[in-house]
């Protein structure tokens, strides 16, 4: 049981975890991190069993997608009135939070999609309620590009690759 809704969710392996770690994003603005074997090993029923973190880091917003890197497994990125980045490298119980970048592109709208290319472990795609799509570097802390385009619904990240490894649409 939880004190807030889930809104979004995934699971991924991470450090000794024997089950992984299971991420929340939660409809109060919340990012939740489970460790799925404490929930299936016990038979309480207390709210919050098996709850390693809560990061408060939406103000309120739905959290409405989240992902794991598939490259990196410590960086979980999740969207809910802007882009937001944890790294899990040092602590699951307080990762550090950051942004993709600088401006935030969906301000005032709400990020709907989240997703990680799938070649370059430091590009990450999101898009918002009114349209708006960016590629964040978060190498270098920037959008490499954005559009808007009010009539698209959904998108999926599909990255080319070049032989210097660099990203290309």
């Amino acid at each position: 049981r939880t004190p807030s809704n889930f809104s979004s969710i995934a699971w991924n392996v991470i450090g000794d975890k024997e089950m992984g770690v299971i991420a929340g994003g939660m409809d109060d603005g919340a990012v939740t991190l489970w460790d799925p074997h404490a929930i299936i090993s016990s038979k309480s029923d207390r709210v919050g069993h098996g709850c390693v973190s809560v990061q408060n880091i939406h103000d309120g917003y739905c959290v409405n997608a989240i992902e794991f890197n598939p490259q990196k497994p410590t960086l979980l990125a999740s969207g809910g009135k802007e882009v937001y980045i944890q790294d899990l490298s040092k602590s699951l119980q307080a990762p550090t939070v950051f942004t993709p970048g600088e401006p935030n592109y969906h301000e005032g709208n709400i990020v709907t999609s989240i997703s990680w290319n799938r070649v370059g472990p430091y590009i990450l795609a999101s898009a918002s309620n009114d349209g708006t799509v960016v590629i964040w570097d978060l190498k270098n802390s920037k959008a490499i590009f954005n559009f808007k385009d009010p009539d698209l619904q959904t998108y999926d990240f599909n990255p080319l690759t070049s032989q210097n490894d660099e990203f290309q649409m």
